[in-house]
């Protein structure tokens, strides 16, 4: 019972239809902790399609068609889409010094861009590496079909969408006075092959998790919270019940709340970054939504100054503010899981 799924059919139609048009005839599901019926603060959608045609640029056009579609929504933005990545620059590197130097020595890396990955944060270096390789596209380059690698030569989506990588859309979609976070990953068959290693052995499938935490556990310790839950769950549910259902505790506490709103202050810092542009009116009814939720906190200390704070942002004010409200609120979510995680790594 404390790992039964909801279905794609049991969650807002608003949402769902999105998804399922997003599928391009493949079987789909719900993945990641909001697809868990005991998660009472699920903040985001996580989905998995599984197209299947007998030619790759079938698939292709297929999702070109379903992107397109889906951008005409005038209650969707597309945030990124990511598929495939350039060969040349793969890095599998640990994002040690030695690591990265040896890895900015490839000659098709410019050297301004070698330079802007040197002065770097630790945590900016690392997305600014996985941004050389992995391919992003935009709606121009799903018109036509391909994106421009780094020395000008051209990749087409058909071949793009069967690398070893993922292929996933993120998106924001307007339900009512909300905004919802949906990302929708693509584990694609055709020409005979498959986008996925079928059956990867146990250990890399752990080592992949204990990335992912080791990452998060730097920045965001309630995803590192996320992942080790995976890990449990992928490890064996049985032999960790216990601490399964401890972590299903403090997903559904008064963190795991402070948490969810946290989340949809990274939607509304997102959503007023893109380029197609909100309704002012609707992103203030959403921060007066916000506020709401912010009084039913009460097991954990919140500075009773958001409230007033939340009052008096506008629309020239809004991404600075939002921004600032997020980030106390990463601090006191972090502050709230630290000792958690500390305990659940033992």
């Amino acid at each position: 019972m404390l790992l039964k799924e909801r279905k794609v059919e049991q969650i807002n139609n608003a949402i769902g239809d999105v998804i399922n048009q997003l599928a391009v005839k493949g079987r789909h599901r719900l993945i990641g902790s909001n697809s868990l019926r005991a998660m009472t603060y699920g903040a985001d959608y996580d989905a998995e399609a599984y197209p299947k045609q007998d030619r790759c640029s079938a698939v292709a056009r297929l999702i070109k068609e379903a992107y397109l579609k889906t951008k005409k929504n005038p209650n969707v933005w597309i945030v990124d889409f990511k598929s495939g990545w350039d060969d040349r620059l793969v890095y599998r590197g640990d994002f040690s010094k030695h690591s990265i130097d040896e890895y900015l020595e490839n000659p098709l890396i410019p050297t301004l861009y070698k330079k802007k990955i040197l002065n770097s944060t630790i945590d900016d270096r690392e997305k600014l590496i996985n941004d050389l390789w992995k391919l992003r596209w935009d709606g121009v380059a799903m018109k036509r079909g391909w994106v421009k690698l780094i020395d000008g030569t051209k990749k087409y989506l058909k071949d793009a969408i069967m690398d070893k990588t993922p292929t996933k859309i993120d998106l924001i979609i307007k339900v009512g006075n909300q905004y919802a976070e949906v990302s929708e990953n693509y584990y694609i068959t055709c020409d005979g092959k498959k986008n996925w290693i079928v059956s990867p052995n146990q250990d890399e499938k752990e080592a992949e998790f204990e990335e992912e935490i080791r990452y998060y556990t730097k920045i965001n310790k309630f995803k590192a919270l996320k992942r080790l839950f995976s890990l449990l769950k992928y490890e064996d549910e049985g032999k960790n019940k216990v601490k399964l259902q401890k972590m299903v505790e403090f997903f559904n506490s008064q963190v795991g709340y402070a948490n969810k709103i946290k989340n949809e202050l990274d939607v509304l810092e997102s959503l007023i970054q893109q380029p197609r542009k909100p309704l002012w009116a609707d992103v203030a009814s959403n921060l007066q939504f916000i506020k709401e939720q912010f009084s039913q906190i009460y097991k954990v200390d919140i500075n009773n100054s958001v409230f007033k704070y939340i009052d008096g942002i506008t629309s020239k004010t809004a991404l600075k503010k939002i921004s600032k409200l997020r980030d106390y609120m990463v601090d006191v979510v972090n502050r709230h899981s630290t000792a958690f995680l500390a305990h659940m790594m033992k």
